[in-house]
């Protein structure tokens, strides 16, 4: 990209860092920063123009067709025209997809599975379909909604994102945290404020130091909206800015581990001190890494802004976020296939030309989106003279995959209120008299010895499908979804893998052959008694009510999801990811393959909401700033309620 050239995608930024806050916010102020910044581009009037020209505006079908989202690749396909080929279904390339397909483009997405939404979609066990269950996406926050409503270029979300909670003294309760082996009453957590009054009541010795850790917190958080919008600058510009003054205290904090920072903000190695460092780092689960391995922003984030904001939850499950982006591109001439795996993308003289399919079938398009992850796109979708001359090298990351997860799925018979189950996620962590109440000696002792552990000190998280959705209850009256989630890394199961084993992906998980089968079925149902076991405890009326369990491990993620490693968040957490800015500038989006772009949580930031505001920000980078000016302005009439 020519200097002249990153100067003009700069003052795009301005209009995508407009249309991205508008799309987040509510009200007239946000709609007049949105005007402001489309106005203050010369070229507003003719973006305007060309907007309203191209847009095609999208009206959810009051109800899905059958079979939305599962059309199969044939070779018919090879003769579709069209501008943009994304790879990979997930909530990132479809909401690149989408956005591109409302500013006009004509978009294929390929998904190598049978099924769409990547970590957003959600599954039936052995065709038993009156449990289904989530795969990736737990919960959300309430901006999802205006983040998937923006994708798919309408004023209003097509899919209602409702918010958890049960009523208690609290307030609206939907998250608790249990200190295993503490004593404690468990900490519920229902707003920001309230986690922090009651802190202080359990620990009023430490109001001073609480107040600096929210101070220090609330540092991080209002700074990370600025480091995600950086991601729409060329990269030596957002270099120069994330090495400015503004991102001193975000270089000070997110550098640090959470542990780390923890025991600098609460020193002190009493029982009250390790037990006020464990409820602070009660949602680390949430992060998908060990608080000795994560970014303290990141502890911050779950934390204190999770809190803040409030967990939320898509009416119909997660797939119903997926299967309403389809709906928008196939509506606006674009189209989504299945079991389409794409084997390589084509270079030709440093240019992106399409893609290659395992069948050998060709597809031509002059820009490519990879929304599979860095390290799957660096070694397994391009050549090696093709990767080096994208600026795509594994090796030189200093970020690892992260881990994987253990999850149970259990099917239950009978209502939730009839089980005792409300509308809240439920945290186990480990602070047994063992380990000195530490949470940190307690994760350190089950990650090295995880069936080692008493099943009370598995760190552990509950969640209720079917309570989140509130419009399940209607049609399932009598089925309820558990799942648990523990931190599983590749090694625990690792050689149980058989090499090739998964691909090409044609089946479930369940059919796909394993080493030393026996043993990793034996394996599975330890972890099956032991969170069954949890689930009874905390909540007894389930005492045999259980009707299957089905217990998913790294290797399944790695089926659908293939890193190496089993990782169900992509790159790690660690700090690194975040303040290193020679690896920020390696997981730029766009590649020095001209056409080429990477999209999802590699190139931001883990979690749904996260992967959705990537692929808009990949999309946003594509169009240029004439047509994000034009997005702009089009976001501004929407809410002015002007546009459909």
């Amino acid at each position: 990209m020519s200097s002249a050239d990153e100067l003009v995608a700069v003052a795009g930024a301005v209009a995508a860092g407009a249309l991205a806050y508008t799309a987040c916010s509510s009200g007239t102020w946000a709609a007049c920063a949105c005007a402001a910044a489309a106005t203050a581009a010369s070229w507003s009037l003719l973006a305007l123009a060309v907007e309203l020209r191209t847009f095609a505006p999208f009206e959810p079908a009051a109800r899905r067709r059958h079979g939305l989202g599962r059309t199969r690749w044939s070779a018919s396909d090879m003769s579709i025209g069209v501008d943009v080929i994304v790879i990979g279904s997930g909530m990132a390339g479809l909401s690149c997809a989408s956005t591109l397909s409302a500013a006009g483009q004509r978009v294929l997405v390929l998904e190598r599975h049978e099924v769409v939404g990547g970590g957003a979609h959600t599954y039936a066990v052995d065709g038993k379909s009156g449990w289904k269950f989530d795969s990736g996406l737990h919960y959300t926050i309430p901006q999802a909604a205006a983040l998937l409503a923006l994708a798919a270029g309408r004023a209003r979300s097509p899919v209602a994102v409702e918010r958890m909670g049960e009523r208690m003294a609290e307030g609206n309760v939907y998250d608790r945290i249990v200190l295993a082996g503490s004593g404690d009453a468990e900490l519920r957590i229902a707003t920001d404020k309230q986690v922090l009054a009651e802190l202080k009541r359990r620990f009023p010795t430490r109001a001073a130091e609480l107040d600096r850790f929210m101070a220090v917190c609330a540092g991080l958080l209002w700074r990370f909206p600025l480091w995600c919008l950086s991601a729409l600058l060329p990269s030596r510009f957002r270099r120069l800015a994330l090495g400015s003054p503004l991102f001193a205290h975000w270089r000070a904090w997110a550098s640090r581990t959470a542990e780390a920072a923890l025991r600098d903000l609460l020193p002190g190695d009493d029982e009250d001190s390790r037990r006020l460092r464990g409820y602070l780092s009660g949602l680390w689960i949430d992060g998908g890494c060990p608080p000795s391995r994560m970014s303290f922003f990141l502890l911050a984030a779950t934390t204190v802004g999770f809190p803040h904001e409030g967990g939320a939850y898509p009416t119909g499950g997660s797939e119903a976020m997926a299967l309403a982006l389809v709906e928008a591109i196939e509506a606006r001439g674009g189209a989504v296939r299945v079991r389409a795996h794409v084997s390589r993308v084509l270079v030709d003289g440093g240019v992106a030309r399409g893609v290659q399919l395992a069948d050998g079938s060709r597809v031509y398009a002059p820009i490519v989106v990879s929304a599979t992850g860095y390290r799957m796109t660096a070694e397994r979708l391009l050549a090696k003279d093709d990767a080096r001359l994208a600026g795509l090298d594994a090796r030189a990351l200093v970020t690892a995959q992260s881990d994987g997860f253990v999850m149970c799925n259990i099917a239950l018979r009978g209502g939730a209120r009839e089980l005792g189950i409300g509308c809240s996620n439920l945290w186990l962590q480990p602070c047994a008299s063992e380990t000195g109440g530490s949470i940190e000696r307690g994760i350190a002792e089950y990650l090295a010895a995880p069936l080692g552990v008493d099943a009370t000190q598995v760190p552990l998280m509950l969640t209720f499908p079917s309570v989140k959705d509130h419009g399940w209850h209607v049609d399932h009256p009598e089925h309820t979804m558990c799942q648990t989630l523990a931190l599983a890394p590749w090694t625990w199961f690792e050689r149980h893998r058989v090499p090739g084993a998964d691909a090409p992906p044609r089946h479930a998980p369940p059919s796909v052959p394993r080493a030393e089968p026996a043993e990793y079925e034996a394996l599975k149902a330890k972890w099956a008694e032991r969170c069954v076991r949890m689930l009874s405890a905390h909540y007894p009326r389930t005492n045999g009510r259980v009707e299957f369990v089905n217990v998913s491990t790294p290797l399944t993620i790695e089926n659908y999801l293939p890193s190496g490693a089993g990782s169900a968040i992509g790159l790690d957490v660690t700090p690194a990811r975040f303040v290193d800015l020679d690896e920020i500038g390696r997981l730029d989006m766009r590649t020095r393959v001209s056409g080429l772009w990477l999209t999802g949580q590699d190139v931001l930031m883990c979690g749904q909401p996260l992967a959705q505001l990537s692929g808009i920000i990949t999309a946003v980078r594509i169009c240029g700033p004439l047509r994000t000016a034009g997005l702009a302005w089009r976001v501004l009439l929407q809410q002015l309620g002007l546009l459909g």
